[in-house]
């Protein structure tokens, strides 16, 4: 059965580094060596009605994705498993990337994806063992998979003197991670503050992954806002959050930064996300200091690229406007206790 995987791994990912975009490489060498930029996507699933548009034409999708500018790399919500097995699991959506495209991760320069959601089971267990093991050969870390040990365990990232870790939570409910079989692990806060803490003195970074929240809703609730900070009181420098499908707020927590929802970044899942509009999270660390800005995105038939002046401003102004709503209700909220 090994010997049948790593045959099927040099027919269908050939010399998976041979991708990388020299546009990407030649700025990123301008950059200092002190800096290190990293992009945070939402929810990403190449899977589904991204790859009845796509099928096998992998120069396509990230043809313009040199317009964003240069970053060190990148960090999605992987949504799906990565599988060529055909027995899914009994529920509404199931979702599967074809190895192939691993391709296109690393052609945008993808190095870690959170598996932690509600969609990596759609293929069982088999599923979820596979999708470990391509992303390994691949080279792409993967968190908030694995056994349970693996999970609670950040994966670090050394890059450039700099030492950043990351943590990953969220769950379908049916495949949880246990010291013998690999899933996930839910969204709960207890587990999420005793590892963050565990985990901050070994590293510069700390990046928290959750997917968590109601699809489609426009606000995190009060729960997840509580949740938040006790996570940022723990230690972490960072919570991105997705599942919502839609872009929420931001808010700035003493030495800490939270994005509520990332919404979608290339999601495959229905027709509606083939064009659309969004944003990347751009984190420039220096060393004890950091920076963040919103990048947005415009997504045409399953190809995403910078956008321009005037998608921007309005895509800017909807993430400001709701963080903005988001710190008054915050204040309501504390005038009322």
């Amino acid at each position: 059965m090994v010997s049948v995987f790593y045959f099927l791994l040099l027919w269908v990912v050939p010399r998976l580094d041979s991708y990388y975009d020299e546009r990407y490489v030649s700025k990123v060498e301008q950059k200092s060596s002190s800096e290190l930029t990293i992009l945070f996507g939402g929810d990403m699933t190449l899977a589904h009605r991204f790859e009845q548009y796509v099928g096998s034409r992998l120069e396509y999708p990230f043809s313009d994705w040199h317009t964003i500018g240069s970053y060190d790399c990148m960090m999605v919500n992987l949504e799906n498993p990565i599988t060529l097995t055909n027995e899914n699991i009994e529920k509404p959506y199931t979702f599967k990337m074809h190895p192939r495209y691993l391709q296109l991760l690393k052609q945008a320069r993808i190095s870690v994806v959170s598996c932690a959601n509600n969609h990596i089971g759609d293929y069982g267990r088999r599923g979820i063992e596979e999708t470990m093991r391509w992303l390994d050969v691949a080279g792409i870390a993967s968190v908030g998979v694995g056994t349970v040990e693996k999970v609670r365990e950040p994966y670090i990232l050394f890059k450039k003197g700099k030492r950043i870790g990351f943590l990953a939570y969220g769950s379908n409910g049916i495949h949880i991670a246990t010291k013998n079989n690999v899933g996930t692990l839910p969204v709960e806060r207890s587990t999420i503050v005793q590892d963050v803490k565990r985990a901050k003195p070994r590293v510069d970074f700390l990046v928290v992954s959750l997917h968590w929240g109601n699809e489609n809703e426009h606000y995190p609730t009060e729960h997840q806002r509580n949740l938040a900070r006790s996570i940022i009181d723990a230690g972490a420098d960072l919570i991105i959050g997705h599942h919502p499908h839609v872009l929420q707020g931001y808010e700035k927590y003493k030495h800490g930064l939270i994005c509520y929802s990332l919404g979608n970044f290339l999601f495959g899942g229905n027709g509606f996300c083939a064009n659309s509009e969004t944003v990347v999270l751009k984190v420039t660390i220096y060393g004890a200091s950091w920076d963040y800005s919103f990048e947005p995105v415009t997504i045409t038939q399953w190809k995403p690229r910078a956008a321009d002046f005037y998608t921007s401003q309005r895509t800017l102004n909807l993430v400001a406007q709701r963080s903005q709503n988001l710190r008054e209700l915050c204040l309501n909220n504390s005038k009322g206790e």
